[in-house]
């Protein structure tokens, strides 16, 4: 028999009357190798062999590997690993289309093993061959007609997924990997994250683009779509809607502790630590006197953080690394009890500018403004930018493009007895035709 197909090799004047069926049974087995597609639909953990009969029986049967083309379909519930039986070589189209990975892996290895190994990106079409031991893949570029789900919250992509369009829609954060990036034609990914925010990584290279630092990987927050598309040596990032300027991740990277957050906006949840207050989902905003959010002796860092569960605002410093401060909750007080409030809003037609600025106002004490800074739009394109300023500076500005229709800022600014600043919010839209507003609140908190 041969090798690769396991063909029938009658010796010289053997099986005379019978000729015929070794000769049909060779001439089956060699048409299924050239159009004959096999489904392979395991889905638990384990390695299968493709050595199933699919048709035939004797020397007319037809075994899972002598098909020309392998439909692997099925949503995994472990890592799932075909074998091509030892020592046989060939070549395989793979239809991957209906494949649902789910956070784990289907791999084509050979049955001799210490060779290489193929693994199946979910919505992929693929070639593979195999030597007798090594099993590679010569990748179909481009799976643009491709719509692919993924309801898991973790695994590899393979740049065989080129093209399609990928459904990330668990409703639990996970992390992906992305492949490297290619040094041929560019590989494409597009990612809708349906539910909850997803954080895609880097496996070489880094993720930069209009607006993002280069870093090792990328929050994309949930509901949002973004394109990476590699350049030979990094992946190139483009949002739906534009991350805020100055962030290293695209908007709000998700924190494990308060007290590590990064300067900037973050967003934090139940199992995140040092929050005002446990089991609950919120943003925290991170600024310092240096630049830093690594505490040291001449560096005061402050933190705002706003609970979208409760809808309370809070506070807290850690002054030349003397550690953080209790939490304080930022509440509505009158004039004459622990507070003067001042404010003002405006409004106006897009394409013009929204300006906010508050009465003159003079600290009565030693203490701290907290400011409450109110934008709000609707249907503008090109998005509205923002700015924050006050008459005695030393107030951290945030410029750029507002990532939903209305937003708070929250900021924090020391004053002595009887310094006097005001304050102004800024809107500024080149388009859209619907009203927009800025609002700016300030309640002044003296020292104990």
């Amino acid at each position: 028999m041969t090798t690769n197909r396991n063909l029938s090799t009658p010796a010289n004047g053997a099986d005379v009357g019978t000729w015929d069926a070794n000769l049909n049974g060779n001439f089956i087995v060699i048409d299924a190798s050239l159009g004959t597609a096999t489904t392979l639909s395991q889905t638990a953990a384990g390695t299968y062999p493709l050595t199933t009969v699919i048709s035939g029986s004797g020397l007319s049967a037809v075994a899972q590997y002598q098909a020309a083309i392998f439909v692997v379909t099925g949503t995994l519930t472990g890592n799932v690993v075909y074998q091509i039986p030892a020592g046989v070589g060939g070549e395989w189209t793979i239809n991957a289309l209906a494949l649902q990975p789910a956070g784990f892996t289907c791999t084509f290895t050979s049955a001799t093993g210490g060779g290489t190994s193929v693994s199946l990106a979910g919505g992929s079409t693929a070639y593979i061959y195999c030597d007798g031991t090594n099993v590679r893949s010569q990748t179909v570029p481009g799976n643009y007609n491709a719509i692919v789900t993924n309801a898991g919250t973790s695994g590899a992509l393979a740049a065989a997924q080129s093209g399609a369009f990928i459904e990330l829609t668990s409703a639990t954060s996970g992390s992906f990997a992305l492949p490297s990036p290619a040094t041929g034609a560019p590989v494409t990914f597009t990612f809708w994250t349906t539910q909850a925010s997803q954080t895609l990584t880097a496996s070489a290279g880094s993720i930069t683009g209009p607006g993002l630092a280069a870093a090792s990987s990328l929050v994309v927050p949930a509901n949002a779509i973004v394109s990476l598309t590699s350049d030979g040596a990094n992946w190139i990032a483009a949002f739906s809607v534009a991350p805020l300027a100055g962030l290293t991740t695209a908007p709000m990277p998700l924190i494990t502790n308060a007290n590590s957050a990064p300067l900037g906006w973050s967003q934090y949840n139940p199992a995140t630590t040092n929050t005002p207050a446990a089991s609950t989902t919120g943003t925290l905003s991170t600024t310092s006197t240096t630049g830093s959010a690594t505490p040291a002796s001449g560096n005061v860092i402050t933190q705002t953080a706003y609970h979208v569960s409760g809808d309370n605002s809070y506070f807290r410093t850690n002054p030349n690394n003397g550690g953080w401060s209790a939490w304080q909750q930022v509440v509505s007080l009158t004039a004459g009890a622990n507070a003067v409030p001042v404010g003002a809003s405006a409004s106006v037609v897009p394409g013009t500018v929204a300006t906010a600025t508050t009465p003159a106002f003079t600290a009565p004490s030693s203490g701290a403004l907290m400011i409450a800074v109110t934008f709000s739009y609707a249907n503008i394109l090109p998005l509205p930018t923002t700015t924050t300023t006050t008459s005695l500076g030393g107030l951290v500005q945030l410029t750029g493009p507002l990532p939903l229709n209305t937003q708070v800022f929250w900021y924090y600014l020391p004053m002595a007895t009887g310094q006097n600043t005001t304050i102004t919010g800024q809107l500024v839209s080149t388009g859209g035709s619907v009203n927009m507003s800025v609002g700016v609140a300030a309640f002044f908190l003296p020292l104990a």
